[in-house]
């Protein structure tokens, strides 16, 4: 039974964790005690105490335990001394090194977790035993005809020495990560570094799952984020993509989890903040950007 979610943050976005965890306090129920694993991912962070301080209000019953850790929680796997012997120093970039601690926390978990991302957050109640028959993010894309996946995937199956997939899982939060042994005695670090283009996701996927069809099904997309770019690399107008899919979230009953990416929030003028601000009271949420 799920009982483990994964969150992998840093500074500039830990702000988007606390609404999540409003969300996650407010809107998500299980069966049984989960844990949320919180990894701060940040070099320049060497204290956690004032962010579990921030988070703790939020798990205050028996349901959810909260679990927050610093990046060198991963024994130094990718962490190296500076000149000065400082020990929080990233041999690689955050956008991998995130990648990588959403993986490599499969050894410590030791079961299946739902990965979030930062910008995550639940809008309408849900049961975390939902994804419990899922795999990934429980949509799929056509590897021919999607034009920001298909080089990475190209890339990981020659990695991989496997043959490229029809359909690969959707490289997208809510992702559920099912176990697999051989996941302890993989060095992510080696795949996902030295890639031009990557995904953990979708590594994960050809990886382990790979002989698994992605349920085509609409009825199991359950996420809606509010991206600055459309699928054609256009620029978002704020006012327009609010006041459709807003409505369109708040109609569909299976769409239970939303966000906002930090680069829409960047195009959004004050007024469309308070649009934003007014929806997060609607839903009885107290955070507000």
């Amino acid at each position: 039974m799920l009982q483990n979610i994964v969150t992998v943050t840093y500074e500039e976005d830990f702000k988007y964790v606390l609404l999540q965890a409003e969300s996650i306090q407010k809107y998500l129920v299980s069966e049984v005690p989960f844990t949320h694993w919180v990894v701060i991912n940040d070099p320049t962070i060497t204290n956690i105490v004032p962010y579990r301080l921030q988070l703790e209000k939020y798990y205050n019953n028996h349901t959810c335990k909260l679990k927050i850790f610093q990046q060198p929680f991963f024994k130094n796997k990718f962490i190296s001394k500076s000149s000065d012997g400082s020990r929080n120093v990233c041999e690689i970039g955050g956008t991998e090194s995130q990648q990588i601690c959403k993986l490599e926390i499969a050894k410590y978990i030791k079961d299946d977790y739902l990965v979030l991302d930062s910008k995550n957050f639940f809008i309408k109640p849900v049961n975390l035993q939902y994804w419990e028959n899922k795999i990934g993010s429980g949509e799929c894309i056509n590897t021919d005809t999607n034009y920001f996946w298909k080089n990475c995937i190209i890339e990981y199956c020659k990695k991989l020495n496997i043959d490229i997939p029809k359909y690969v899982c959707n490289p997208v939060t809510p992702f559920k990560i099912q176990l697999n042994e051989d996941m302890f005695n993989t060095d992510f670090k080696a795949l996902i570094e030295n890639s031009h283009t990557y995904s953990e996701f979708i590594l994960y996927w050809l990886k382990y799952i790979n002989d698994v069809k992605p349920k085509l099904d609409k009825e199991y997309v359950c996420f809606s984020t509010f991206f600055p770019f459309d699928s054609k690399g256009s620029i978002h107008n704020p006012a327009e993509l609010l006041a459709y899919k807003i409505p369109t979230i708040d109609n569909d009953p299976n769409i239970c989890v939303s966000g906002f990416h930090r680069e829409f929030i960047k195009l959004c003028k004050p007024e469309h903040i308070d649009i934003i601000n007014e929806w997060l009271k609607q839903k009885e949420i107290e955070f507000r950007f």
